[in-house]
């Protein structure tokens, strides 16, 4: 979990929050050490959302956070 966060203060990612969930923005070039921070192991039922722009990806956060154990209001704050 420290290493997301110290991850996520880094980067200052772009994210909203939407009934509940966190919708992440990473720019491509963010993507490989975002997914580096992944247990391999996530993507295994596909069960996660990805959408694709020209110029960075939206993850559906809540799926990745249950999954890893991280606590997604530690990392995002709270919803507004």
């Amino acid at each position: 979990m420290e290493e997301v966060k110290a991850y996520v203060k880094e980067i200052e990612p772009e994210f909203n929050w939407d009934d509940g969930e966190v919708y992440l923005f990473l720019y491509y070039f963010q993507l490989e050490d975002f997914m580096k921070l992944l247990d391999e192991c996530v993507f295994d039922d596909g069960a996660i959302t990805l959408s694709c722009q020209p110029d960075y990806v939206c993850l559906e956060m809540k799926y990745i956070c249950d999954y890893m154990g991280w606590d997604i209001e530690e990392l995002f704050g709270t919803e507004q």
